[in-house]
């Protein structure tokens, strides 16, 4: 049997487990809490909409919050099953993305939930308001890129940086007001900034994926490479582009 054929018995007996009479428990209590989820009638109808949701839909955070909030506020195993469910296929996408880390496809699903686990725990609700899923996903493949470089120290896999990549890169940091990201409200409005370019479709989602990588959460260009399998090269001239065209979108807002 293919890994692939026993993920999807996986997951669809996930979804059939939502169907029991505990999970349709678990609905009304969270739905008495939250009157956005009133709407939904079963955890079916609920994950259907979290799977079908376009990217940066706000109301995903409107279904979000209270799971997140009933998950982080009890130690119920039931919420962690349910934001299984809901993230699955997203899971399924860092799984096949990062499918020159790990040859082993079995393994890497492995780490891939479990990289999940720990992201979902060190998500801080009271702290992020919007875009959890967004930020849940890149948290979880934070993680996995952590477990996986803990196996790669002994390996002498460095790309060699051009002292004129670095000149650009500060310049390109300093264009984009990407100087103080340790500060929290500059870090949300950099995090904000690149996402209108991605949703407006002035920059294409690989394009968003790496300035929020090496702009936004500090990955170096060298990291990035090594966790996509880009070229140094490639991943300088798709970085420089795109921020040329935020800072062209910008100046012709400005000059309105």
């Amino acid at each position: 049997m293919s890994t692939r054929v026993s993920r999807d018995k996986d997951r669809a007996l996930l979804d059939q487990e939502l169907c029991g009479g505990e999970y349709r428990e678990l609905l009304a209590r969270i739905q008495a809490e939250s009157g956005f989820l009133v709407r939904f009638g079963t955890w079916g109808e609920l994950v259907a909409f979290m799977r079908n949701a376009p990217a940066g839909d706000l109301a995903k955070d409107d279904v979000l919050r209270p799971i997140l909030e009933a998950h982080f506020a009890s130690e119920d195993h039931r919420w962690q099953t349910v934001l299984l469910a809901i993230f699955w296929p997203a899971l399924e996408s860092i799984h096949w993305c990062r499918r020159k880390w790990d040859r082993d496809s079995d393994q890497r699903w492995q780490n891939v939930l479990w990289a999940f686990v720990r992201g979902v725990s060190a998500l801080d609700v009271n702290q992020r308001k919007e875009r959890l899923f967004e930020k849940l996903y890149a948290e979880t493949a934070r993680q996995l890129y952590r477990q996986y470089d803990r196996l790669w120290e002994w390996k002498d896999q460095e790309i060699l940086v051009d002292p004129q990549d670095l000149a650009e890169s500060d310049q390109a940091a300093e264009d984009l007001g990407l100087t103080a990201l340790e500060r929290h409200e500059e870090y949300e409005l950099a995090l904000k900034r690149i996402h209108e370019h991605f949703v407006e479709g002035h920059i294409k989602e690989q394009d968003f994926v790496l300035l929020m990588g090496t702009r936004v959460y500090g990955k170096s260009l060298v990291d990035y490479c090594r966790e996509t399998g880009m070229s140094h090269a490639a991943a300088r001239k798709r970085r420089s582009r795109a921020e040329a065209i935020i800072r062209d979108h910008e100046k012709k807002l400005g000059e309105k």
